[in-house]
């Protein structure tokens, strides 16, 4: 039997709750739940209690199969869903799982999974955007040392993408999360052209060894690129086709992608305190700032995840140099303060085979999703399984 866990009530919880719940085989730990079997669950709110329930409850069927953990996640080493009791005023807050909380996770032992619950079919699953990408390896090889060590792990290194399709059931697929990250915003009457040939310049591609060409870009970016987020309408084919429970069969359709389109403005504060006079300069405050993050822990090169690493520069001095710093002296709080700001420029557009960007040239062959399909308890159509879990271009896997 497998076992999922999805934990909070957004959009895409809520969205992956339904596509699992009519899963074959699979069994939804919510976090209130009466089980009508010999036991009773609750306050199943964090991944500790999560073990502690498939550990523990008589009506579990053990060993488990696959657990799957359902969060919003970033590919610089950040799931949306508490661990443990484990607070450590990050910045990141005490109800997401950083690396620092999976240290505290792995030397207390609280989330290790027993012999008794596992054998060799137990696999743990994250449903987390980009949590496998290869610059937050450390993040997944400490994930699964703080579950024990002994049970594999897989993430996605794509953007996760759940839809409901109506009176049919639910599609699971991913998408490219392609980034451009610059220090200066794109602006001005040709800002859009700009962004264009800067991601044409980039060295992204396909998976399944097709060729991104040139020409996509001017299909995926929207004429506003202005910060924010905007969802993009994506044509994409389904072979075999969705099967409703009603009416015609659906082999192509043109799907919403949520945030599909993002300009962020990406800001990092950092503040160092007890200076007692203005260093009377703008340069001279910001040599502090440099120096107190190079000085840092959490920047050390001898850290095993240093915070430019999950940022995806290589070193501390490319991390600083990407910024735009905003220096200033405060002294009622005797502090230098400084912003440093860069952009981030995301494009993603859903995983196909066969990819075309001319639609007028599809010949009923090319764009075909990658996705697996879950129908509704009133459909009596087949369920659809096309995305392998253990396709290494898709999931990272330790």
């Amino acid at each position: 039997m497998d076992y999922v866990f999805s934990p909070t009530w957004d959009p895409y919880n809520t969205q992956a709750r339904d596509f699992f719940r009519e899963r074959d085989n699979t069994e939804l730990i919510v976090t209130r739940q009466v089980s009508a079997g010999s036991s009773s669950r609750r306050r199943v709110h964090r991944i500790d209690q999560l073990i502690t329930c498939l550990k523990t409850d008589t009506d579990i069927q053990r060993p488990v199969g696959n657990i799957y953990i359902v969060s919003h996640g970033r590919d610089n080493g950040w799931m949306q869903v508490p661990f443990a009791n484990i607070d450590l005023d990050s910045r990141q807050g005490p109800d997401n799982t950083t690396y620092e909380v999976l240290i505290e996770a792995d030397n207390s032992n609280v989330c290790d999974i027993p012999a008794a619950m596992r054998d060799d079919n137990t696999k743990i699953r994250i449903r987390g955007c980009n949590i496998g990408q290869d610059y937050a390896l450390p993040f997944v090889n400490k994930l699964k040392a703080a579950f024990g060590g002994n049970v594999p792990i897989s993430a996605p290194k794509h953007y996760v993408l759940v839809v409901p399709i109506p009176d049919a059931g639910s599609i699971e697929a991913f998408c490219y999360q392609f980034q451009l990250k610059v220090r200066d915003e794109f602006t001005g009457d040709d800002a859009r052209q700009n962004l264009i040939e800067a991601f044409q310049l980039e060295a992204h591609d396909f998976v399944k060894g097709a060729i991104l060409t040139d020409d996509w870009w001017d299909k995926w970016i929207p004429e506003d690129i202005s910060v924010g987020e905007r969802d993009v309408l994506h044509k994409v084919r389904f072979s075999p086709p969705l099967k409703p429970r009603r009416g015609a069969d659906i082999s192509v359709a043109n799907i919403s992608v949520p945030k599909a389109f993002k300009s962020q403005q990406v800001l990092f504060p950092m503040k160092k305190e007890n200076v007692t006079s203005d260093p009377g300069s703008p340069q001279a405050r910001l040599d502090l700032i440099l120096d107190e993050i190079r000085n840092h822990p959490l920047f050390a090169s001898t850290h095993a995840y240093p915070y430019y690493k999950r940022m995806e520069f290589d070193t501390v001095n490319d991390f600083l140099d990407a910024h735009l710093w905003f220096p200033i002296y405060k002294p009622e709080e005797q502090e230098v303060f400084a912003v440093g700001r860069r952009y981030i420029y995301t494009v993603s557009p859903p995983i196909t085979l066969d990819p075309e960007a001319d639609d007028t040239l599809d010949d009923g062959t090319k764009n075909k999703l990658l996705y697996n399909f879950t129908p509704k308890s009133n459909n009596p159509n087949p369920a659809v399984t096309l995305i392998d879990e253990d396709d290494t271009e898709i999931f990272q896997i330790v």
